[in-house]
């Protein structure tokens, strides 16, 4: 089964699933920075590789990027990609200062925000396939956005034909508004797994 025989239902699925996972990173994160945080239904978008990153990267920007490896049933990696002055904005509300440098503390609780939202969207997505996804611990780099994804693609056999995008915008009460992006790429193994299981659930 390829990307462009699925059908319409379970593309639906799948974003029915993001719009869950994004629920429950709101809430989660909301609990956190003990802030209410409202949300808009996130954009999804799935398609081959190269068409995704292309859709939402039409600029090359510093950012931070975070990466998680998945083992289990559902194999290949996670990135949550956010702008440099976003991340900071949720640090400073995060950590009740003003964040101007990123440092090691601010490292850290970066990656603790990482596994809230790619817990919250990846929990999300195994239940609805009824897959085991188990993460790594995260690793974040900041560079340029480009140099970020290309880093995460040579560090898996990914499959090229397939990746969502989540496009997420939250808003803080009495705060700003934090725009992140959530990648999902199945390597290979992964692949065959999530198709064959999906094609068992359209049979």
């Amino acid at each position: 089964m390829k990307l462009k025989d699925l059908s319409p239902f379970y593309i639906d699925g799948i974003k029915e699933v993001a719009n869950i996972g994004a629920g429950h990173a709101a809430t989660s994160l909301s609990q956190l920075i003990k802030r209410k945080i409202f949300m808009h239904p996130p954009d999804v978008f799935i398609g081959k590789s190269e068409e995704v990153f292309n859709q939402i990267m039409d600029k090359n920007y510093l950012a931070i990027g975070v990466l998680q490896y998945f083992l289990g049933d559902l194999t290949g990696l996670t990135l949550l990609l956010m702008e440099n002055e976003e991340a900071k904005k949720f640090l400073s509300l995060m950590m009740e200062e003003d964040i101007r440098e990123i440092g090691e503390n601010e490292e850290s609780a970066l990656k603790e925000i990482t596994n809230i939202v790619t817990g919250s969207y990846m929990t999300s997505l195994s239940e609805f396939l009824n897959l085991l996804a188990l993460p790594s611990v995260p690793f974040l780099k900041i560079d340029m956005t480009k140099a970020i994804v290309t880093s995460a693609l040579l560090s898996i056999e990914y499959y090229e034909e397939f990746a969502i995008c989540i496009k997420s915008t939250f808003f803080v009460e009495n705060g700003p508004k934090i725009t992140f992006n959530f990648f999902f790429l199945p390597d290979e193994s992964g692949i065959i797994v999530l198709t064959n299981r999906l094609q068992e659930m359209i049979e």
